[in-house]
């Protein structure tokens, strides 16, 4: 008895809210990756008798039939919501809104209301005024995240999770309509600041792209384990610069900084071996060896004028051309 219902409980946690569903085939795989071995007519069975009695539904429009939560449906926190935890998931609400897709949201949104729940029998003070006294800043120009197709999304983290490849329909930057990709392989899943990028490799190449999350069209699972290359790894993927725009190698960068915008980088350096010496009675000379890449010359022309590059000279040069492109626009 206490197996089964151990198993129930398994089961529950594997069944996901609307608008995704899962079938009992995927449901009962779940079941075995934690240690429930049983067949698909019991869990169906199981499902079954549940229905009316917990608020999950089948959605048996299409063959096989989906599970899902209905969308007001409480989350079960066993053992109840702590404080702490229902104080993360206020912050998670307050301060990462505009970073998630509004799909990932909306799926968070049930242990939102139930954090709130919790805060409010607490009194005042302590956790339940927590929110009120701290504020995340964004460190650039503020931008609305686009959106990501639920469905989409629902297909990408299904596969990411059973390490299975995707067949989808995705619109490039500058082309009007979507093309057809046969077979994805997705890797990974990066936030870099508004949007969501998905690291896939094609058929059986070993070479990894990057597709936005919000330009997919369309996403179906195969049944087909994906090509994951073995020397592929994340952490090593993002810190060899590929989310800069363009990929660059590293540089010895000088510049001079007006004396009170340099006090920021004596606090937070560029790099281990920036060093900070004075130059006139205003500025500063800053060297540093950082990536060459477009984000770096985003935050040099962010100070504008308050700002000068001395090296490498083709930087420079660089910098002294879009300075003149610009002074020619703005006259």
């Amino acid at each position: 008895m206490a197996d089964k219902l151990l198993r129930l409980l398994a089961m529950l946690e594997q069944i996901p809210r609307a608008p995704y569903k899962r079938s009992p085939t995927e449901i009962r795989a779940r079941l075995a990756q934690v240690g429930y071995l049983t067949d698909v007519r019991s869990v169906q069975r199981d499902l079954e008798s549940l229905i009316g009695r917990l608020p999950i539904e089948a959605d048996r429009r299409n063959k096989p039939y989906g599970w899902h939560w209905s969308k007001a449906a409480r989350p079960l926190n066993l053992p109840r919501m702590t404080t702490a935890e229902a104080t993360t998931y206020r912050l998670v609400g307050m301060f990462l809104r505009d970073l998630l897709p509004g799909s990932v949201l909306q799926a968070l949104q049930p242990q939102m209301q139930a954090a709130e729940q919790v805060l409010a029998t607490l009194p005042h003070g302590g956790f339940r005024d927590w929110s009120r006294k701290v504020r995340l800043l964004p460190p650039g120009q503020p931008l609305i995240a686009p959106q990501v197709k639920p469905a989409v999304l629902a297909q990408l983290y299904e596969a990411l999770l059973t390490s299975r490849r995707i067949s989808a329909r995705y619109r490039p930057v500058g082309e009007s309509g979507p093309r057809p990709y046969k077979e994805l392989s997705p890797l990974g899943l990066v936030l870099r600041g508004r949007v969501l990028y998905l690291l896939c490799t094609v058929f059986e190449y070993s070479d990894v792209l990057q597709f936005a999350a919000h330009r997919f069209v369309e996403a179906a699972l195969l049944d087909k384990t994906a090509n994951r290359p073995d020397s592929f790894d994340l952490d090593t993927y993002i810190q060899a610069n590929n989310f800069d725009f363009p990929k660059g190698k590293s540089i010895p960068l000088e510049v001079l900084f007006e004396k009170t915008l340099a006090v920021h980088l004596q606090e937070t350096p560029l790099s281990k071996d920036q060093t900070v010496e004075p130059f006139d009675h205003e500025r500063v000379r800053i060297r540093a060896t950082v990536r060459d890449t477009g984000q770096l010359r985003w935050w040099l022309l962010s100070f504008g004028h308050r700002v000068e590059v001395l090296a490498p000279q083709a930087l420079r040069t660089e910098m002294q051309e879009t300075c003149r492109a610009m002074a020619q626009r703005y006259a």
